[in-house]
């Protein structure tokens, strides 16, 4: 057989037993050794104990050249066996084809490329390479001084435990690229967590400081509106009004920026919030837009949800302020706030009866600053629903719409596992 031990005769047995207790201890190492030269070094030691062999090279492959990394039995490498060129030479032809090598009686040979092996008192070589799964990972060498050939028993030997080294050390190679890719990959996520900080921080700074100038300049520029009204023709007027919309939309921007990155920032709670408080407070707020719009707004009693009152807050705000803005100009508003369960946990549902949604937009609509209808129209930033699916994000959750154009739409969002509070209040659950 190829890469086993062949029985002889009786009189070879407790040589044959112990060839295989090699092959064994070989096999064993593989496994339990997670470097190269561990491996290698217990290979050779097995070796030299029950074999003629006192040298032994292991190279590797990098690029058209063989490389080596392991030496036993010799203080020092000649220079000219420290690389190898592949298809080059007896030995550098015989690893690229795959083919094994053996030498006998070296000193006796007038080949010119056993020269460095003469000069070294070699009398046996052998060169085996190592092949895993159709690839070349690099070569293995035995010399012997004393003998003038490897004897048949040995060269099994030594064939076996090159196609069991060829399998170890490609693992290891594999290995050591998956840890190093994995620490490239670490480092470079630690890198963008870093980064994105940082842009987290600077967007909130730069919001935080925005607020006070733009509130000045809409401030003062409706004072000179006051002041000046009569003394300015129509364009005069005309203008202080676009500088007056102008900043009211940039306070508007960076408010909503302003709550993005507060999102980001703020950790997620633990805590379990009372969801039907929240939305109630979130309702008061928006009474003014509800009773101007004669909306109806009906909710279920909502089950408790782990997470900060501010998070939900800013979500069931988000959630409605459009429902009620993108409303159909001849039906009063009606909003619908229930909730079921699933495998997942608790799904939240806003059903309105607005304008809807077209089936291509429903995906990136929670985009930032994704805005599909003109603002001459609908006011805003384009910044709600983004915050929206951040904070959802920060819960390990999912938030989704349904929609049919001209027929309303239906917002869902469901926390991750844990955020969904175990005590629920409801009597009755809808989708």
């Amino acid at each position: 057989m190829e890469h086993g031990i062949h029985i002889y005769n009786s009189e070879n047995s407790r040589q044959v037993h112990r060839f295989i207790e090699v092959f064994t201890g070989v096999a064993t190492d593989s496994l339990r050794f997670k470097k190269p030269d561990q491996l290698l070094d217990g290979v050779w030691q097995r070796i030299s104990s029950q074999t003629r062999a006192d040298l032994c090279l292991c190279y590797s492959v990098r690029g058209k050249r063989l490389h080596l990394f392991f030496c036993g039995g010799i203080a020092e490498v000649p220079s000219q066996l420290e690389q190898l060129n592949l298809g080059e030479g007896a030995y550098g032809i015989a690893v690229r084809d795959r083919h094994s090598l053996y030498t006998t009686d070296i000193q006796h040979s007038r080949d010119p490329s056993l020269e460095i092996l003469r000069q070294i008192g070699l009398h046996a070589f052998s060169c085996l390479p190592l092949s895993s799964d159709n690839k070349l990972v690099g070569a293995l060498a035995f010399g012997a001084r004393q003998a003038l050939r490897f004897e048949p028993e040995e060269l099994d030997l030594q064939r076996a435990v090159a196609h069991q080294l060829a399998i170890a050390l490609d693992r290891m190679s594999l290995m050591q690229k998956l840890a190093d890719n994995n620490r490239k990959l670490a480092a470079a996520n630690a890198d963008l967590k870093q980064a994105n900080a940082d842009l987290e921080q600077f967007a909130f700074s730069t919001s935080h400081d925005l607020r006070e100038p733009i509130r000045h300049l809409s401030i003062y520029t409706e004072i000179l509106r006051r002041k000046l009204d009569d003394r300015l023709d129509e364009d005069g007027r005309q203008c202080l009004r676009f500088v007056l919309l102008s900043a009211r939309k940039l306070e508007m921007l960076v408010a909503d920026l302003l709550a993005y990155t507060s999102v980001v920032m703020e950790r997620p709670a633990e805590i379990e919030a009372d969801t039907n408080a929240v939305l109630a407070r979130v309702l008061r707020a928006l009474q003014p837009t509800i009773t101007q719009t004669a909306a109806v707004v009906r909710a279920a009693d909502l089950p408790a949800l782990c997470m900060n009152e501010s998070h939900l807050a800013e979500l069931f705000q988000q959630i409605l302020q459009n429902a009620l803005k993108f409303r159909r100009t001849d039906v009063a508003p009606e909003i619908d706030i229930s909730w079921y369960q699933n495998a997942g946990g608790t799904v939240v549902c806003v059903r309105d009866n607005g304008i809807g949604i077209e089936t291509e937009h429903q995906d990136q609509i929670f985009g930032l600053f994704k805005r599909l209808y003109s603002s001459e129209h609908y006011q805003g930033t384009g910044i709600g629903l983004a915050i929206c699916r951040k904070i959802v994000e920060r819960y390990n959750g999912q938030i989704w719409v349904e929609s049919e154009f001209g027929k309303g739409a239906i917002f869902y969002f469901c926390l991750g596992e844990g955020a969904s509070a175990g005590k629920t209040r409801a009597a009755h659950s809808a989708r």
